[in-house]
């Protein structure tokens, strides 16, 4: 049967990292272009290398270029914008405005984006929030710091700035709070930290859906996450998911003003009295676990497609557990990193920040000097069954220095275990 999209033309426009994205979406499109922000006052190559080579993307270089030359881009040509990332929020109301189909979370992006207003937020719509406190300047945070322990460190918008981190005490946090203050340079009395307590909690659990205007499909990904290490996951039916996990319903007229139609995945801590916290919200494709949903989903172009204009389309999946193993390499930090993956494999393994020269893979640094090269997925009617393919494929991958953390899910048995105690059963 023909798909709705094939004769519709689509561009994925983010900073690199879900360029997989737009391949994806390649097998469902008539033609799919990829752009990604790389001008500056002094640009270099890096930024703009991400999603070059491979044949099935066609990488371009302005968004909002014209041409009167058949088979060029052309911006008026594009049927769909699709915004897997964050920061592009103006973008995309302009879009709209021009009458453009718009894949992306708009001005939900602020939920992520900050803190203090996604606290605030939540106290709204009478949902608990942990304690916290807002703090301002590197100076007034060092004092904090030094007379209270284990404590959690955000910071809200400048995602680049640094990791969010746990405080355990200041002799072992002292040397990061130089580094902190070096890196924000003269903004550093002016920075905004949000301190949290930490959530005596049984379970950290999250929802991976997308959601269209404030409504979350009948079927969601729910998941246990390994921090920056592996992820495994099972679809559910969303009305029988434990109340805990999808308090983020109650937050529907916030979704529905911002016009929120794209991913979504979120984190919660539920503790022993089932109290659920949610902690963080990802207004955009998670990482993990994006990569399970674009091996997992099958008609995610549609989902895409009929989003934009506000229709909800239920999830096609391939199987009803997941798993997926993160791979880093420290070369990458700061080197382009060569990697050799059978291409036969190339469904199940997805690339990060990559490109495609004469064959060979390589994974371009990036200025937040992240290390993620690849995420290994494996997909089954069993948990086990996830799993062991994942770790079967993680084995054809090669890099320097490259760890693909196999054993975190040992870690994933444990917290399977404890999610039954909330009636979270994988």
């Amino acid at each position: 049967m023909k798909s709705v999209t094939s004769d519709k033309i689509a561009l994925v426009c983010d900073y690199g990292q879900f360029f997989e994205l737009a391949i994806t979406l390649s097998k469902s499109f008539k033609k799919v272009y990829y752009f990604t922000p790389w001008a500056s006052g002094f640009p270099t190559r890096n930024p703009e290398l991400p999603g070059m080579g491979f044949d099935e993307i066609e990488s371009i270089d302005y968004l909002f270029k014209t041409t009167n030359d058949k088979g060029k881009y052309s911006f008026d040509n594009v049927d769909i914008f699709i915004f897997p990332d964050l920061y592009f929020s103006d973008w995309q109301t302009l879009l709209v405005s021009l009458g453009k189909k718009v894949w992306g979370s708009r001005n939900g992006e602020k939920l992520e984006l900050d803190r203090v207003f996604a606290k605030e937020l939540l106290k709204k719509n009478k949902l608990p929030v942990g304690k916290y406190e807002v703090i301002v300047g590197i100076d007034q945070l060092r004092r904090f710091l030094k007379i209270h322990d284990d404590l959690f460190i955000k910071i809200s918008y400048w995602r680049g700035a640094f990791e969010s981190w746990h405080h355990k005490n200041f002799k072992i946090s002292e040397h990061k709070l130089i580094d902190i203050e070096r890196d924000l340079g003269a903004y550093k009395d002016e920075t905004e930290f949000i301190v949290e307590w930490p959530i005596d909690s049984i379970v950290e659990a999250g929802i991976d859906p997308y959601i269209i205007d404030g409504i979350l499909p009948d079927e969601v990904i729910c998941g246990l996450e390994m921090k920056d290490k592996s992820y495994v996951c099972k679809v559910f039916q969303t009305d029988e998911l434990p109340k805990e996990l999808t308090q983020v319903t109650k937050l529907e007229q916030f979704f529905k003003e911002t016009q929120y139609r794209g991913f979504y995945s979120d984190e919660c801590r539920v503790t022993g009295k089932k109290e659920s916290f949610l902690i963080d919200f990802c207004t955009r494709f998670g990482a993990p676990p994006f990569a399970i949903e674009l091996v997992l989903i099958e008609n995610l172009a549609e989902i895409i497609w009929f989003g934009s204009m506000g229709i909800m389309i239920q999830p096609e999946y391939k199987a009803k557990y997941a798993a997926e193993i993160i791979g880093t390499s420290a070369v990458c930090a700061t080197e382009t990193l060569p990697v050799f993956l059978p291409d036969k494999f190339r469904d199940n393994i997805k690339l990060r920040f990559a490109c495609k020269i004469n064959g060979t893979y390589y994974r371009i640094p990036q200025s937040s000097k992240a290390e993620e090269v690849c995420d290994v997925v494996g997909i089954g009617d069993t948990m086990e069954k996830a799993i062991k393919q994942a770790f079967e494929l993680s084995e054809y991958i090669e890099a320097d220095q490259l760890d693909i953390k196999t054993y975190s899910l040992d870690d994933a048995k444990e917290a399977v275990e404890k999610s039954a105690k909330i009636g979270l059963y994988f």
